[in-house]
């Protein structure tokens, strides 16, 4: 008897997950998400920033970015290398948000920090603010390239503090 009522508990809890989903609301988020397809894929490349001891490193950077859950969320694994240590390793995921009508970047990092932020689509540049004085900015170049910016605003211009340029995988040749 018990069995039998776990399992029509079980069986209610998911019909209302199921029917709460509108095909509207998938179509929508599906139209969005599509806007950043350009993002998808295996990307390998290198870049610099300056470290917190305003001394300019270079690094290696790794990026697994696949859009997932019926098209509706993008996934990224990121891991850069410095000195042949991994320097950072993160994963974050955008969504769209219907109701405030913009996307979302949420990060969570090996170090424990996590956030999350508003995104925007502005002619093919995809923007994260952290704050309202840092900026990250992610576009693919002409030639195909995926292009990565970090920005600081001094005043009213905008300061770069971080650049990378990745190639995707499947293209790159190693010598």
């Amino acid at each position: 008897m018990k069995k039998k009522y776990f399992a029509l508990l079980l069986l209610t809890i998911f019909s209302s997950f199921v029917s709460g989903q509108s095909a509207e609301s998938d179509a929508k988020l599906q139209q969005e998400i599509g806007k950043l397809k350009f993002l998808e894929g295996e990307w390998i490349g290198s870049g610099w920033v300056y470290g917190s001891d305003s001394i300019k490193q270079t690094f290696n950077q790794t990026e697994n970015i696949s859009i997932i859950l019926n098209q509706t969320i993008i996934l990224i694994e990121s891991k850069g290398i410095l000195d042949r240590k991994i320097s950072h390793e993160a994963l974050a995921v955008i969504s769209y948000d219907i109701e405030k009508k913009h996307f979302n970047f949420r990060s969570y990092m090996t170090n424990g920090m996590s956030g999350e932020f508003k995104a925007e689509l502005i002619e093919n540049t995809l923007y994260w603010y952290p704050d309202e004085a840092t900026r990250f900015s992610v576009c693919l170049n002409k030639k195909g390239h995926c292009c990565s910016k970090g920005e600081i605003k001094h005043g009213e211009h905008w300061k770069p503090f971080f650049d990378m340029t990745l190639y995707r995988k499947d293209r790159y040749l190693l010598f």
